[in-house]
């Protein structure tokens, strides 16, 4: 947590002293990081910052955020990799790291990030859920989010675990949402159950927000038993 209302003080000639003036100087830097109007100017002080306080997460960290959100999810994880030798038990840091290890498919990464949350005394459950479906284990994967919030999560563990109606009660459980994840899970919950008519304004809702995924409903097996199905009721 970055120090708020507090003015950086000379160091006292201790190592407390130095120290306190370390993290409020950092703390300082990092706030007027944080109010920059400039993007790059943000950019340029946190570069500054790390620099000066090598051994300070928070300038690492907020570099990361600035790479995820411009899409660099390379150097974020470098940025994270930093932050988090400086501060491993840092819930953000975690966050971030796993977040970042998921977007890049970076599976092993993932599960040492999980594995270390654990060591500190903190749950990153969506996560280990995710690696636990990867392996097959969709009943382990269930109960790890057993008191999480409902999300597309428990709906993907139940489909694949062959549960159609707790997928269904999973995914009514998040309302309307026009989240992808969301849309793109009630089609393949209608082509698993043959429910064309459901399938069709499931696909059409998803395409009309997310046209991007035509291609992929295009090739993704969940759909093929359905469309044979229905080219052979036609002929």
């Amino acid at each position: 947590r970055q120090v708020h209302g507090e003015r950086a003080r000379r160091p006292h000639n201790s190592r407390h002293g130095l120290e306190r003036y370390r993290r409020l100087r950092c703390a300082s830097l990092s706030e007027t990081a944080r109010i920059a109007t400039v993007p790059s100017e943000e950019h340029h002080i946190l570069e500054k910052t790390k620099q000066r306080f090598p051994a300070d997460h928070r300038a690492y960290n907020n570099l990361a955020v600035m790479d995820i959100q411009g899409g660099r999810f390379e150097t974020a994880s470098k940025n994270l990799d930093a932050a988090a030798e400086a501060a491993p038990g840092s819930s953000e840091v975690l966050n971030n790291q796993a977040m970042v290890a998921t977007r890049l498919g970076d599976w092993a990464k993932l599960a040492l990030v999980v594995k270390r949350a654990q060591a500190n005394g903190q749950s990153l459950a969506e996560y280990e859920a995710v690696l636990l479906i990867r392996k097959g284990q969709y009943k382990e994967a269930l109960q790890v989010l057993a008191n999480q919030p409902a999300g597309t999560l428990q709906a993907l563990a139940h489909i694949l675990n062959r549960d159609d109606s707790k997928a269904a009660a999973a995914l009514n459980a998040l309302g309307s949402s026009n989240e992808s994840s969301v849309l793109y899970l009630r089609a393949v919950l209608a082509a698993r159950t043959r429910n064309a008519s459901e399938l069709g304004k499931a696909v059409q809702t998803l395409l009309a927000t997310y046209p991007e995924f035509k291609d992929q409903i295009a090739v993704d097996p969940e759909f093929a038993e359905l469309r044979k199905e229905i080219l052979a009721t036609a002929k």
